[in-house]
């Protein structure tokens, strides 16, 4: 019995297998492991809010005390 191709109900219910079992591979694959940003600090070592557009200037210049 050859298939039906010539039926649109044939590529409609093709499509809804096909998209189906995307969602199934999809779903059971592992995700892949996103890099996170690292957390940016909210208080120095002083205890006062870090200024975060003057630090992003300076962020790699030497301390100055």
């Amino acid at each position: 019995m050859p298939f039906p191709v010539h039926d649109w109900q044939f590529w409609v219910a093709t499509l809804a297998a096909v998209g189906a079992l995307w969602f199934l591979i999809r779903r059971l694959m592992p995700h892949r492991a996103r890099r996170r940003k690292g957390r940016r600090a909210l208080l120095t070592v002083e205890g006062k809010p870090l200024d975060h557009s003057r630090s992003e200037d300076r962020s790699n210049a030497p301390a100055s005390r």
